[in-house]
């Protein structure tokens, strides 16, 4: 079983990532570390549309030999071309989705200041998913994106991954036990 949950930006795609990397037999991916791994082999760049993002995590996603997950904002422009791999939305409760955010900007004005950069300057957003109306905006799309396909929206990325996990386990065959 593969799949690939699209959410927006800060919705608690890596630190999901990072608390059920492997998780009752189904390994879970942020879409972060595999998008520098494939921009440390060049197999993308900055200019690499959302798209050609996207089919190179499904391609990757596809090549798996086990049950796995990839957490990810990119939308395929045609996620019919992958069937073997389910394609699934998240849309957290926006109260959540603004509070993730908030903390993101937070994260980033902190550390900018540890790093001796005034304060003036530490206020102004160096991330575009610091700033809500981006973040807002990309949830947006993400909502169009689930009507238009008619995909199936959950609003966890928990609850989407306990779906996976109980479909997982009522897929696997066990051999006949003998006593």
């Amino acid at each position: 079983m593969k799949a690939y949950i699209i959410t927006s930006p800060c919705s608690g795609k890596t630190a999901t990532a990072r608390h059920y990397s492997h998780h009752d037999g189904l390994v879970i991916f942020d879409h972060n570390d595999l998008t520098e791994m494939f921009f440390d082999r060049e197999q993308i760049t900055i200019q690499s549309t959302e798209n050609e993002k996207a089919e190179l995590l499904l391609s990757y996603l596809d090549a798996q030999l086990f049950p796995s997950c990839i957490l990810g904002s990119y939308m395929p422009t045609n996620p019919t071309l992958h069937p073997e791999i389910k394609i699934i939305i998240v849309i957290i409760p926006k109260h959540i989705h603004y509070f993730y955010t908030l903390k993101r900007r937070v994260r980033s004005i902190l550390g900018r200041i540890h790093e001796g950069i005034p304060l003036t300057k530490c206020i102004i957003p160096t991330d575009r998913w610091d700033e809500w109306q981006n973040t807002s905006a990309h949830r947006d799309q993400v909502k169009s994106y689930a009507t238009k396909h008619n995909l199936p929206v959950y609003r966890s990325l928990q609850d989407a991954i306990t779906t996976l996990l109980n479909r997982l386990l009522a897929d696997q065959k066990y051999p006949p036990h003998n006593s």
